[in-house]
């Protein structure tokens, strides 16, 4: 698998880029509950979860309609589950594992353009100690672009199964699980085409916890959301 690995670094950049979205569904809207046996379940038509993680919906979240029918006005006041903007976001369920989606770019990447990423996310994590939670997802958040669909029972076993290293300098490093526990914050950057790449996969690329075995299990751990995605060219001159 040829692919770019391009984690997230809280690096906040100044100049804008008025051109179309590269990103199909970048609020996340396609969302639907479905029910299997006796648990209720979310998933995206436009996003593949490429975990296999059971997707278990909490009283109708990340459908947030759903949710404010259904929850107590204690818990809607925390606004856990409350969307940047819209109805919903990319959600993870709390999970100690990699934990990742697939989205087809509408526009194929090209080698050698320039291109700028755009994100609000939210991070969460309880039971885990505050220390670990904000380690591991300073770690492990990103992005990664490839050439191919990757949601085959095969890709995704070799998927999981990879081992990631991220550089340092470029690795989420300002995260404080005390400070920023389950508040929306602003990511952007920008960076250069390594190839032609069609797909784009986020989520969390590591385990977020040593020794857990594929495939995945469900877990109390860390969360994570994604609302606003937005990947642009930057022409000349921007």
């Amino acid at each position: 698998m040829k692919f770019l690995i391009f984690f997230i670094s809280l690096i906040l950049l100044s100049e804008s880029a008025n051109t179309q979205n590269l990103i199909k569904d970048p609020s996340f809207e396609s969302v639907y509950l479905f029910q299997e046996g006796k648990r209720e379940y979310f998933a995206y038509q436009d996003w593949k979860s490429l975990s296999k993680i059971p997707m278990k919906s909490w009283s109708g979240a990340p459908d947030y309609s759903e949710y404010l029918s259904r929850s107590s006005e204690e818990y809607i006041s925390k606004e856990y589950f409350k969307p940047y903007k819209g109805n919903s976001y990319l959600s993870s369920i709390y999970t100690i594992e990699r934990n990742l989606y697939q989205g087809k770019l509408i526009i194929q990447i090209q080698k050698g353009k320039k291109y700028k990423l755009t994100v609000y996310y939210k991070f969460g994590g309880d039971i885990i100690s505050t220390k670990i939670i904000t380690d591991n997802l300073n770690r492990n958040m990103g992005v990664l672009f490839t050439k191919y669909d990757l949601s085959d029972s095969l890709s995704i076993r070799k998927l999981n199964d990879l081992e990631v290293t991220i550089p340092k300098l470029i690795s989420i490093n300002t995260y404080d699980h005390k400070k920023d526990n389950n508040k929306w914050k602003y990511f952007e950057s920008e960076f250069i085409a390594e190839d032609d790449y069609d797909y784009i996969v986020i989520g969390s690329f590591g385990k977020l916890m040593d020794k857990s075995p594929f495939p995945p299990t469900v877990n109390y751990g860390v969360s994570w959301r994604f609302d606003e995605l937005s990947l642009v060219e930057i022409h000349e001159g921007e």
